[in-house]
C-alpha cells in the first residue's frame, strides 16, 4: 500500500490528490526499471594491456585500450558510467556524455592521459597493468559493477577478450540447393527470402566451390608403332596415336601426321628433312618408380638429334577461356645418345 492511498476496492473512484500521487509514484517506478535496464547491453569486450606499436591514438602514440561493446537492439548511454582499475576506487574514470548506437564498438585509451571529452577521443586517467591487474565498468552510482575482470599476465600485442557462443545456422547434411551460373543474370535476386530455388540442383550439406581445382581429362592418347596392333597396344582409357607413312611403315616420316577425336585435333611434325619415327621398346625395365601403364613403352621420336629442330605437337579444339594442362612421357635410356 502508497501512504496516503487507500486500499484497492475501497472507493469507487480515487480524489483528484490521491489519484495525481499514484501517477507521481507510478511513473517513478517506471523510470527506476527503466534506467536498470538501458545499461545491460554494455560491456568489456577486449582489452590490451600492452600496446606495441599496435593501434595508435591521435598523438600518435600507442597506449593500452579497452573495447566497449553494446549489444543491444537500441541505443545505450555511458554517460556518468565509471572505468576503475582498483576495486577501492570504482569512479576512477568516468564517461562524459557518450552514447553508442546498437551493435556499436566504443574504443578507450587506457594511456593516462585523463581526456574526458564529449565526441573526442576518449583516454582514462589510468594504465593497464601487463603483469596482471583488475579492470570494471561501474553503473552511475558508483557501486554497481555491471563487469569486473581480474586478469593475468598479459603479453605484447595479444589482446584478452569474452568468449562468444557459436551457434550453428546450418547443421552437417541438412538439405541444400547448389547452382553453378553461367552469367551473371540472376544478379541479387537469389538473395532475396522469397526466391524459388527449386529447380537448383538438391544437395547436403557442407557445400563448397573451387576455381581451377578439379581436373577433368579431355583427351589421353597412347603413341603406338606403325607395324604393330593399336588394338592389343593401347593402354586402357587411352585412345590410340599411329603417325603417318611415307612408303613403309619402317621408314622415316617426314610429313606431318594429323588425327582427330572427337573435337580436338593432334597434329605432330618435324623439321624436314630430318623427319621423326616409332619405336616399340621393352625397357626401361620396371624398377619400382614406374609402371609401363605411366611410362608406356611405343613411342615417336624426333630425327633431328643435334639441332634444335625437335618434335612439334600442336592441339586445337580447346576452349579459349579455361586454363590447360599437357602432360607427357619419354624416355631414350636405350639409344645411343639421347632423342
Amino acid at each position: 500500500m502508497w501512504p496516503g492511498l487507500p486500499p484497492l476496492g475501497q472507493h469507487d473512484k480515487l480524489s483528484t490528490t490521491q489519484l495525481m500521487k499514484f501517477l507521481r509514484l507510478t511513473l517513478l517506478l517506471f523510470l527506476g526499471l527503466s534506467g536498470a535496464d538501458s545499461s545491460g547491453a554494455i560491456r568489456i569486450t577486449e582489452f590490451l594491456a600492452q600496446n606495441d606499436g599496435g593501434l595508435r591514438d591521435a598523438d600518435g602514440q600507442t597506449p593500452d585500450w579497452i573495447e566497449l561493446h553494446n549489444d543491444g537492439v537500441a541505443s545505450a548511454s555511458l554517460t556518468g558510467w565509471h572505468l576503475a582499475d582498483s576495486t577501492t576506487n570504482l569512479t576512477r574514470w568516468t564517461f562524459p556524455a557518450t552514447s553508442l548506437g546498437p551493435g556499436a564498438f566504443l574504443v578507450v585509451f587506457a594511456s593516462g592521459k585523463d581526456r574526458a571529452v564529449a565526441g573526442a577521443e576518449l583516454h582514462t586517467n589510468f594504465r593497464l597493468e601487463n603483469s596482471g591487474g583488475y579492470l570494471a565498468l561501474v553503473q552511475p552510482d558508483g557501486v554497481t559493477v555491471a563487469q569486473a575482470i581480474t586478469y593475468t599476465a598479459q603479453r605484447a600485442n595479444v589482446s584478452s577478450g569474452l568468449g562468444r557462443v557459436a551457434t550453428a545456422l546450418l547443421t552437417t547434411g541438412a538439405v541444400a540447393r547448389v547452382y553453378v551460373p553461367v552469367d551473371g543474370g540472376h544478379g541479387l535476386s537469389w538473395t532475396e527470402p522469397d526466391f524459388n530455388d527449386a529447380g537448383w540442383f538438391t544437395s547436403n550439406s557442407p557445400d563448397g566451390f573451387s576455381v581451377s581445382s578439379t581436373v577433368t581429362t579431355l583427351l589421353s592418347l597412347d603413341i603406338n608403332e606403325r607395324a604393330q596392333d593399336p588394338a592389343a597396344l593401347t593402354m586402357p582409357g587411352f585412345q590410340p596415336f599411329v603417325i603417318n607413312s611415307n612408303i613403309s611403315t619402317g621408314t622415316i616420316q617426314t610429313q606431318a601426321t594429323t588425327r582427330v577425336y572427337g573435337g580436338y585435333t593432334v597434329t605432330v611434325s618435324n623439321t624436314a628433312p630430318l623427319g621423326y619415327d616409332d619405336r616399340l621398346r621393352t625397357t626401361p625395365v620396371n624398377s619400382g618408380t614406374f609402371t609401363e601403364s605411366l611410362l608406356l613403352r611405343d613411342f615417336i621420336f624426333s630425327r633431328d638429334d643435334t639441332g634444335t629442330g625437335g618434335l612439334d605437337v600442336s592441339l586445337t579444339g580447346l576452349a579459349a577461356s579455361l586454363a590447360h594442362r599437357l602432360s607427357s612421357w619419354s624416355v631414350a635410356r636405350a639409344s645411343p645418345g639421347w632423342r
